[in-house]
């Protein structure tokens, strides 16, 4: 996957069309997160835990700057149109459910 961004060393502004909210809280917890000389977390967290780096916050941080880019989203925008062949939970094996009157 090519990102318009260094994911070693992120950009602290969001590049063009990324979520500025979902960026700033990635990048923050990226700055936060980062390898010490032996081998574990810097956060004050991650070392009362003994973390060594990659340690989960640092993960999340890498996917947090990807999810700001929305670059995994293929779905088609949100429709007011109704569902159809929704079995509305019931077992129904894919058959539309009864409409609620």
């Amino acid at each position: 996957m090519l990102l318009p961004f260094d994911p070693e060393c992120p950009p602290e502004e969001p590049p063009a069309n990324a979520d500025p909210l979902t960026w700033s809280m990635a990048y923050q917890l990226h700055r936060d997160h980062q390898p010490g000389p032996d081998g574990f977390c810097v956060a004050v967290t991650c070392r009362a835990g003994f973390a060594f780096w990659p340690c989960e916050p640092a993960k999340l941080a890498g996917a947090g700057l990807i999810e700001a880019l929305d670059m995994w989203s293929v779905a088609a925008p949100p429709s007011r149109e109704p569902r159809t062949g929704f079995s509305g939970g019931r077992g129904g094996g894919g058959a539309p459910a009864a409409p609620w009157r």
